[in-house]
C-alpha cells in the first residue's frame, strides 16, 4: 500500500541524491525553523512529505540539531590571528623538541547556576536542576598539552592582584624557559601585571598575549568547556558545599582520572 506521501499522481515517489542536496539547502535557509523550508520544499519539488522526512534527511546529510554557539569572530582583526596561529604552531615544535615548556593560562567560574546543556531524558520527563545563590567559584589554571594542570581557586572577583599573585607562584617553579598563552583582558593586561613582565622574564616566564576575540587559540577554553558540560555531576549544584567538593575532586583529578586530549 503506498503512503500518503506517495499517493497522488504525477508526484516523485522519491528525491534523487542531487534533489535531496538541494532540499537540504533549502532547509538550511532557515535552520532554527525547518517547518518554513518544508513548506518551501514540498512547493518546489511538487511534493508533500513530514517533519519526520526532513528530519532523517538532514540526519543523512551528516547534519545534527544541536544547540547555537556565540561567536565574535567577526570582531577579530583577521591578521593579528592569523599572525598568533603561526606562532603558536612554532612555540608548539620548541615544545616539542623540548627547548621550552608550554602552557595556556585562563580563567573560569563556577556558581549554583550551572551551564545547562543538552542531556538524554526519559519521555515525558525532564530533569530539573535548581539555579539558587549567587556565590562562586573562580579557578585560575595553567595548562600544558601533555596534560599538567597547575590551579588555583579563589572565591570573589578575580583582580590583576589575583593574577599576579598565581603567576609569581607559578614563576618560582619553573625547569626551563616558559612560555604562557593569555588572552588580553583587562585583568592580564593591567599596568600592575605589566610591571611584573620583566622580572617574570628574569625568571624564565614569558607571556604570549593572544589578538582580541580569538579564545579558540588558548587550548585550555576546552579545559574548562569540558569540566562545566561533561565532569561536573548534577548533584554538584545541591548545595555550595557540594560544588566545592565536585570541583576539587576534578581539579586534582585533571591528567589522571580526567584527561583531555590535544591534536
Amino acid at each position: 500500500m503506498a503512503s500518503c506521501d506517495d499517493a497522488r499522481p504525477g508526484r516523485p515517489r522519491t528525491l534523487n541524491p542531487e534533489q535531496e542536496d538541494r532540499a537540504r539547502a533549502i532547509a538550511l535557509e532557515e535552520p532554527r525553523q525547518i517547518k518554513l523550508g518544508l513548506a518551501r520544499i514540498q512547493e518546489v519539488f511538487g511534493i508533500e512529505r513530514s517533519l519526520d522526512w526532513l528530519r532523517t534527511l538532514l540526519r543523512e546529510g551528516q547534519l545534527r540539531y544541536i544547540r547555537l554557539r556565540a561567536s565574535l569572530r567577526n570582531k577579530r582583526d583577521l591578521a593579528a590571528f592569523r599572525e598568533a596561529q603561526q606562532e603558536l604552531s612554532d612555540l608548539q615544535e620548541q615544545e616539542a623538541a623540548g627547548e621550552i615548556d608550554l602552557y595556556y593560562f585562563d580563567e573560569a567560574g563556577f556558581a549554583l547556576r550551572p551551564a545547562l546543556s543538552y542531556a538524554w531524558q526519559p519521555i515525558g520527563e525532564r530533569l530539573e536542576v535548581e539555579q539558587t545563590g549567587s556565590r562562586r567559584i573562580n579557578v585560575l589554571g595553567f595548562l600544558r598539552r601533555d596534560g599538567d594542570f597547575v590551579p588555583f581557586t579563589c572565591e570573589g572577583a578575580v583582580t590583576s592582584e589575583t593574577v599576579i599573585g598565581c603567576l609569581d607562584y607559578f614563576a618560582q617553579r619553573l625547569r626551563r624557559k616558559t612560555v604562557m598563552v593569555i588572552d588580553n583582558a583587562p585583568v592580564h593586561t593591567s599596568q600592575a601585571v605589566k610591571a611584573r613582565l620583566a622580572q617574570w622574564e628574569r625568571q624564565g616566564l614569558h607571556l604570549k598575549f593572544l589578538p582580541s576575540y580569538s579564545p579558540e587559540l588558548n587550548l585550555i577554553e576546552h579545559l574548562w568547556r569540558k569540566m562545566k558540560y561533561l565532569w561536573m555531576p548534577l548533584k554538584a549544584y545541591e548545595s555550595f558545599e557540594a560544588l566545592q567538593q565536585a570541583l576539587d575532586e576534578i581539579l586534582v583529578g585533571v591528567g589522571t582520572k580526567y584527561h583531555i586530549t590535544f591534536s
